[in-house]
């Protein structure tokens, strides 16, 4: 039978590939009479692969004893579902735990393992009971048989709770799984007590600091590996439950998914676990939680591109949960689109709707339990998807020669986090970029920003020694790592700290015969830098208001000093800034090295990216602000050949034709909160 497996950005069984564009239909939640209702519906909706659970507490109907052709209740029959998906041609996503959440009692498991963490011996010997009866009842729908699952899913968004279950993991006064950890992470108790500054005798003394309180190694220390620990227990939670399916021979790609952010999993190596990971995320109404919403979400999904053969959404907002959904509000059609066009611009290959179709506890789904469309919102992602089959996004090469670089570890500590100054500049100065993993490398651009703290390790700053001296272009701005990962001194990148720091304002800052204005709040001083010296001037400030005070304002201006340099290493550079990062100051960086910006808008609140496939192009924008916007959208002109282009709204129907060499731009209509794709090709 034909073999499953992920190349190009697809899936494929055999000779014949899709894209990863599903939704997800609980059998167990709708009557078994209306199956072949809302699969219909769903076909009308254009989609060619759906997702499913199948809940362990539902199907057990006692211990060890299960129900899989609806013997008990008809909803139970996974049988009878899988056969009429394969009859109806669709490909199926089985996601069988042993954990789903779902808003399902336990959690989806039985009330006789809840009080056992999810590596406790008796729980696994209990989930993998389960495990092998799921396995045994869907095995002759695997794909590889001839069926219709192509991915099988290996739990769900793995989590050590810490809340319920930190007396039993050692986090608490008594010892437990953490301090084995400990007993592997460090080569003996004397390197414990180094790293905590401590006096134990043995490991069991250890105990977890789980926030970072106390600005002191120390403590730091402590709470970085109650960090690690808690990344290692998930992925450990994953490598377990992916080894324990291909056992039971399971021979199709295994899937993992995880929350929005890097406190509690480390994405690489869910993914390294099975064959494909990816974020689940779940927003408020148009990005309206904060002013950085958008921002997170755009940064979020372009990760996953760093480890994934197919960047992939596995549980993409369709509505929304009972008690969330005083968060979340309405999640309206134009939500819909907005989000969908903005993992798009961030260049996801694929998601999964979560839910598509609606079910108890579950509110606004564009189709509902008696397969009947809700006409406004069926009609949005009708839409969507329709526009996700034009432009084809597996097939599409991202357009941009920057990147971020980052940590896990730091990016999912209290102290780094991933919302700072450098994405912020970056987002909005509308500078699309890929991420750079710092412990496992990641999509090489000619620019990279650093953005972390000051600490990173002995091999991590290697790897990013060895992307300036063959070429790459470092930026850092006042975060320098000049610390290893115990916070002791570590230098391989000889950054230069400043002698000083100093009280900001307006300032010139220039690098040769380049200038850009900035306002910030402080300055590094350095008394002689490395290389060339990048200066700043004093300028006028822009808050003299009152005449008494006018002759004080300014008796600094026109006062230079070095902030920081520019020095050669090899065949590359580092720049150290000695100023928050800017968006102004961003984009002066690019012209300094000569980077290009493939596309960026000139109004706020836009964010665009550029896409290609062979001599077509594709121009993804949104607008996060209220308000409709004419907006101007600058091209790289390099990239197209001479002669008349057609830019072609795939949303509006909207044709302009302009020649790029001549008139390297377009001009877009955006309403607030939405978005649009425009196709780019030569006449």
């Amino acid at each position: 039978m034909p073999p499953v497996r992920i190349a190009d950005r697809r899936l494929w069984v055999g000779s014949e590939s899709r894209a990863l564009l599903s939704g997800e239909f609980h059998y167990w939640r709708a009557n078994p009479a209306e199956w072949p209702a809302i699969l219909g519906r769903i076909r009308d909706l254009g989609l060619d692969i759906i997702s499913t659970y199948a809940v362990w507490e539902f199907h057990e109907i006692q211990p060890g004893i299960f129900d899989f052709t609806g013997q008990t209740d008809s909803r139970r029959n996974l049988v009878r579902f899988l056969a009429l998906a394969a009859e109806r041609g669709f490909w199926v996503i089985f996601r069988p735990g042993p954990y789903v959440y779902a808003e399902w009692t336990n959690m989806g498991v039985p009330g006789r393992v809840t009080h056992l963490h999810r590596l406790h011996p008796e729980f696994l010997d209990a989930a993998a009971g389960w495990m092998a009866a799921a396995v045994e009842a869907a095995r002759p729908y695997f794909a590889t048989n001839g069926g219709p699952i192509v991915l099988l899913q290996a739990d769900n968004e793995p989590d050590l709770w810490p809340r319920f279950y930190a007396g039993a993991l050692g986090l608490e006064d008594q010892p437990g799984i953490f301090q084995d950890w400990l007993r592997r992470r460090y080569p003996d108790i004397q390197a414990l007590n180094d790293a905590w500054e401590t006096g134990y005798i043995d490991f069991s003394q250890a105990r977890a600091v789980m926030r970072p309180l106390f600005n002191e190694r120390a403590y730091l220390n402590r709470y970085l590996d109650c960090r690690r620990f808690q990344l290692w227990y998930t992925a450990e939670i994953g490598r377990w439950a992916a080894s324990t399916y291909r056992r039971l021979g399971v021979d199709v790609p295994l899937l993992l998914n995880h929350y929005p952010g890097h406190m509690v999993q480390d994405w690489r190596a869910l993914h390294a676990a099975g064959d494909l990971a990816g974020p689940d995320y779940y927003s408020v109404n148009e990005f309206r939680r904060d002013p950085t919403e958008q921002q997170e979400f755009l940064h979020l999904m372009r990760y996953t591109r760093v480890y994934s053969p197919l960047p992939f959404s596995p549980e993409f907002q369709a509505g929304t949960w009972h008690g969330f959904h005083y968060h979340t509000r309405l999640v309206t059609p134009n939500h819909t689109r907005l989000m969908a066009l903005s993992a798009l611009l961030a260049g996801l290959a694929g998601w999964n709707w979560y839910m598509l179709v609606n079910r108890d506890n579950w509110y606004m789904s564009p189709i509902n339990e008696w397969g009947r469309a809700r006409p406004e919102l069926f009609a949005a992602y009708q839409k969507i998807t329709d526009l996700f089959r034009a432009i084809d996004p597996p097939s599409l090469e991202k357009l941009t020669g920057t990147a971020i670089a980052l940590g896990i570890v730091d990016r999912g500590s209290e102290i780094g986090g991933f919302n700072d100054t450098t994405l912020r500049a970056c987002y909005l100065a509308d500078v699309d970029y890929e991420c750079y993993d710092l412990a496992a490398g990641g999509i090489v651009k000619p620019l990279m920003f650093y953005s972390g703290g000051r600490w990173m390790s002995r091999d991590d700053q290697a790897r990013l020694l060895a992307y300036v001296e063959s070429g790459g272009n470092l930026v850092f701005f006042q975060h320098l790592p000049v610390l290893d990962e115990t916070l002791r001194p570590l230098n391989l990148l000889g950054l230069r700290e400043p002698d000083g720091l100093i009280v900001g304002g307006s300032i010139l800052l220039r690098r040769g015969e380049h200038t850009v204005a900035l306002d910030t709040p402080n300055v590094f001083l350095y008394d002689t830098p490395p290389g060339n010296p990048i200066t700043a001037q004093r300028t006028p400030p822009g808050d003299d208001y009152a005449e008494e005070s006018h002759l004080h304002f300014h008796l600094a201006v026109g006062l230079h000093y070095a902030v920081g340099y520019t020095e050669k290493r090899s065949q590359g550079t580092i720049t150290v800034l000695g100023v928050p990062p800017d968006p102004a100051l961003v984009l002066a960086v690019h012209g300094w090295f000569g980077v290009p910006l493939y596309s960026r808008a000139r109004s706020a609140h836009i964010s665009t990216a550029l896409f290609q496939r062979g001599e077509v192009f594709f121009l993804i924008a949104t607008n996060n602000g209220d308000s409709d916007v004419q907006t101007t959208v600058d091209l790289h002109s390099d990239l197209f050949r001479d002669g008349d282009y057609r830019a072609h709204d795939l949303l509006t129907g909207q044709t302009q034709s302009f020649a790029p060499r001549e008139q390297s731009f377009v001009t877009l209509h955006l309403p607030g909160k939405d978005g649009t794709v425009v196709e780019i090709s030569p006449l």
